[in-house]
């Protein structure tokens, strides 16, 4: 497994970084499947907390991809500043 190794929080930093110097950014936003609790934290911990803005899960894909077993939706985080 490659949990715990500190890659997702080095791709983060990378992503973040690129943000606020190319592009300027001042907030960050993203979404993330909500019925991922566990990585929500690892967000959280990192500066992103949920909008409350919540996106439907593209079930046109559910024939190319299969059907979810779970009723899906996107939360939106956010991190201001970023």
């Amino acid at each position: 497994s490659l949990q715990s190794r500190g890659i997702g929080k080095a791709l983060l930093d990378v992503a973040e970084n690129h943000a606020r110097t190319v592009f300027k950014a001042k907030k960050a936003s993203m979404y993330l499947i909500d019925v991922r609790h566990d990585l929500y934290e690892w967000y959280r911990r990192r500066g992103y907390l949920k909008t409350g803005e919540k996106v439907p899960f593209p079930v046109q894909l559910s024939d190319e991809i299969g059907k979810p077993r779970l009723e899906l939706q996107f939360d939106e985080l956010l991190r201001d500043p970023l």
